[in-house]
């Protein structure tokens, strides 16, 4: 019986000094993001720096950054956590809910019905919580989506269907359905396809002057600053940046590990308007917004 009690003894501290640890931790991401001290390590996110550099699993990452920037609106939702009568898994099922004025509430039902009543009341309140966006993979070549549409959005992929369905002779399925979709919308919005296409159209159709330049001939060359001014960069040489870069970020970070985001992102002069710098495709190189955003603020 001793040796059973003091596993039992050993245990209630692991449990005491792990919940202390995860207060502690939200502590810290909550420091690191008003400060966006991920930048400094070359991460465009605190998720991303969560789940990479502190090697927390995906769900722990979004559980604790989403208590850490709800407890700026609602403290005592860390606090809870602090004195041990709420776990970060209690905290963040209540995240999207909790407000200063309704706090008390929660956190007391937090803390004493079960998961599933918890859910129920949950989604009661925010009916959308009742199904999250999630895509899992069922072999490596398949994946499960699962998500919410409305009816509007279902009338149309139905109505997309029956056009597909049209085109090829036989029911199309809903993962032929999306397929047509999305390559229809790609085809018409994907900025990296725009680029290719009108390169394609300016070196069939450039005098044969141009032609004995190469391809990237308008891009290479400079094209007026002389002044410093800042001037709209020319569509082709956009075009040329969009195609070499292929439209994601090209920052990389203390062990030269590329950013490669997709979305939010700018082109960056290297060597800046007001500095003399170009629009020349040497001098342009594309970067999400947050790495943009860094390495301004490290120049300025």
């Amino acid at each position: 019986m001793n040796t059973i009690q003091q596993l039992h003894e050993k245990a209630l501290q692991c449990a005491k000094d792990f919940l202390k640890l995860e207060s502690e931790l939200i502590n810290i991401l909550q420091e690191l993001d008003d400060k966006k001290a991920f930048f400094h390590f070359g991460y465009t996110s605190l998720f991303q720096y969560a789940v990479s550099s502190l090697k927390l699993s995906e769900g722990q990452a979004y559980a604790l950054i989403s208590i850490s920037r709800k407890s700026r609106e609602v403290p005592e939702l860390k606090e809870a956590i602090s004195q041990g009568t709420l776990n970060s898994s209690q905290a963040r099922r209540i995240v999207s809910v909790i407000t200063p004025d309704n706090k008390n509430e929660w956190i007391a039902m937090s803390q004493t019905l079960s998961q599933r009543e918890l859910e129920k009341k949950i989604v009661a309140e925010r009916p959308k919580e009742a199904v999250r966006d999630k895509m899992t993979y069922l072999q490596p070549s398949q994946v499960k989506l699962v998500c919410g549409i409305s009816e509007e959005l279902m009338k149309e992929i139905e109505r997309v269907k029956e056009i597909v369905s049209q085109n090829t002779g036989r029911p199309a399925n809903l993962e032929e359905t999306l397929k047509a979709m999305a390559t229809l919308y790609l085809e018409r919005k994907d900025p990296i396809k725009k680029a290719e296409r009108v390169l394609e159209k300016k070196q069939l159709f450039s005098s044969p002057s141009l032609k004995r330049e190469g391809p990237s001939f308008l891009s290479l060359r400079r094209v007026g600053n002389s002044q410093g001014k800042r001037t709209t960069i020319p569509a082709q040489i956009r075009h040329e940046v969009m195609k070499r870069d292929r439209g994601q970020c090209t920052f990389k970070d203390k062990v030269a590990n590329p950013c490669q985001n997709k979305r939010w992102i700018d082109l960056h002069h290297k060597k800046p308007i007001a500095d003399g710098g170009e629009h020349s495709l040497n001098n342009i190189i594309t970067l999400c917004r947050q790495h943009h955003r860094f390495l301004h603020q490290r120049i300025f």
